[in-house]
């Protein structure tokens, strides 16, 4: 969808939380940190959103891993949360996403 809505020349999208307050959103930097991370930029795109960057590594991650499970034809991991611990999943994701929100607030003028 990214591809054909550039392809077709249209703006790159506009976040309307910066404008309102001109302060980055959590997801702010999310597509140049995309853009910087296929190009190979590591770094820039660390520096443009981490957390965006640390899905990307775990998406690339899941990808290799699934590409060896079906090569090799090996059982898949099956992972099983039991309560408590989505209490904790959830907790960790809400600490990273807070993390990354005072990490984009500190480095405000990049945007």
């Amino acid at each position: 969808m990214a591809a054909a809505w550039f392809t077709l020349g249209l703006p790159w999208p506009v976040c309307a939380f910066h404008q309102i307050t001109g302060l980055p959103c959590i997801t702010c930097g999310m597509t140049r940190c995309s853009v910087q991370f296929f190009h190979g930029h590591f770094l820039a795109a660390v520096k443009w959103n981490p957390l965006v960057f640390a899905a990307l590594c775990g998406v690339m991650a899941f990808d290799l891993y699934a590409f060896g499970a079906l090569v090799m034809r090996a059982p898949r991991l099956r992972i099983a949360f039991q309560q408590r611990e989505k209490k904790y999943a959830r907790g960790i994701v809400v600490s990273a996403l807070a993390l990354n929100w005072i990490y984009l607030l500190m480095h405000w003028r990049n945007f």
